[in-house]
């Protein structure tokens, strides 16, 4: 009987050393992967001039503004800008916007990214560039106090990009200078966490913006951006 006791407890003991335990290593990689956020790059395709809006010159002076903005319980939360002078614009051109450099944000699972791209045309580009160089000098994203600003881009067509500027009281001064017209085309767009998740869904937005039909003031512009995804996990 003793014999067979110590037996008994010699086959335990090699039962319980015999199973092999997972490395730290392996247990980290047994454990779930979660997905904390998703980058998402900007960048600017090509604008087309199948027709411009200023007869007399015979070209338009055109410049772009564009943003990201990370929305989160109808705030903007951050935001990212830029703004890029194209110069003048004739008749049939054909502009690569590959130089003018993107924007990139972080977006949460429980927030939205909001897109907007505008094309405006002065009459004078002297007249903004100093504001245009100002706000040149914020390149990075800048984080927005939430009670500063509120989810109303469509009653402010410079809504997303001077929210992610912080100038305000430049901002103003700037739409002082510009006339309802001077506003060639807008483009904005949300995109939802699904919506950036779904691997299938076309990353390429072509933009048509046409004037009025009359002769006088008439425009065609073709344009376009390209958002890229990619996860980022921990």
């Amino acid at each position: 009987m003793h014999k067979f006791i110590i037996l008994m407890f010699a086959v335990c003991m090699f039962g319980c050393h015999s199973g092999r335990r997972l490395s730290p290593q392996e247990n980290v990689a047994t454990k779930k992967v979660q997905l904390k956020s998703k980058q998402v790059d900007l960048l600017l395709k090509p604008l087309i001039a199948h027709d411009i809006q200023e007869n007399l010159t015979r070209y338009d002076e055109l410049f772009v503004t564009y943003s990201l903005s990370v929305v989160e319980k109808d705030s903007v939360v951050k935001a990212a800008h830029g703004t890029h002078y194209l110069g003048k614009v004739k008749k049939g051109a054909n502009l690569s916007l590959d130089s003018i450099p993107g924007l990139r944000l972080d977006v949460k699972e429980v927030q939205k990214l909001g897109i907007q791209i505008a094309i405006w045309e002065i009459d004078d580009y002297s007249k903004s560039q100093k504001f245009l160089n100002k706000v040149s000098t914020y390149s990075n994203a800048l984080q927005i106090p939430l009670a500063f600003i509120e989810w109303s881009s469509a009653s402010n067509p410079l809504g997303w990009f001077l929210w992610g500027t912080r100038l305000s009281a430049v901002g103003l001064d700037f739409l002082a200078t510009l006339d309802r017209d001077d506003l060639l085309g807008i483009s904005e767009g949300v995109w939802t966490w699904d919506d950036l998740s779904l691997q299938n869904r076309p990353r390429i937005k072509r933009i048509h913006w046409k004037g009025k039909d009359s002769a006088i003031n008439s425009f065609y512009y073709e344009f376009g951006y390209e958002i890229k995804v990619k996860d980022i996990v921990k």
